[in-house]
């Protein structure tokens, strides 16, 4: 065998146990890592678990502000609706009082002008 092949026998031989512990490395993190991967699967699955529980809390206290904001509407809207009620009744009663008035008022105003004997001119 010369020095040349020689060389080649060596350098693929090298390189065949290169090729052989970069595999060997590979599987080993492999093999590792599904450990790691479990535990880190578990905690995500913990976690995933702990924010269902948030969310569901969430909603049940959402669902509760909706409630509680509905009645509040309505009490308001009730409230409401009864100030205005009874603001279109003072409404209506000082209507019908200044149309009183008017009415007493021209009668006084026709009582003095037969009275005074003087006739209004203008509007």
């Amino acid at each position: 065998m010369t020095r040349l092949t020689l060389a080649f026998a060596i350098a693929a031989l090298l390189l065949c146990f290169a090729g052989l512990g970069m595999l060997a490395s590979w599987l080993w993190r492999r093999a590792r890592g599904e450990d790691h991967a479990a535990e880190r699967l578990a905690r995500m699955a913990a976690q995933l678990h702990a924010a269902e529980v948030a969310r569901d809390a969430a909603m049940a206290r959402l669902s509760e502000g909706a409630a509680a904001a509905e009645a509040s509407a309505h009490e308001t809207e009730t409230r409401l609706s009864a100030a205005l009620r009874e603001a279109c009744a003072e409404r209506d009663a000082a209507m019908e009082a200044l149309r009183d008035a008017r009415r007493d008022a021209a009668e006084w105003r026709a009582a003095y002008e037969g009275l005074s004997g003087v006739d209004r001119v203008g509007p």
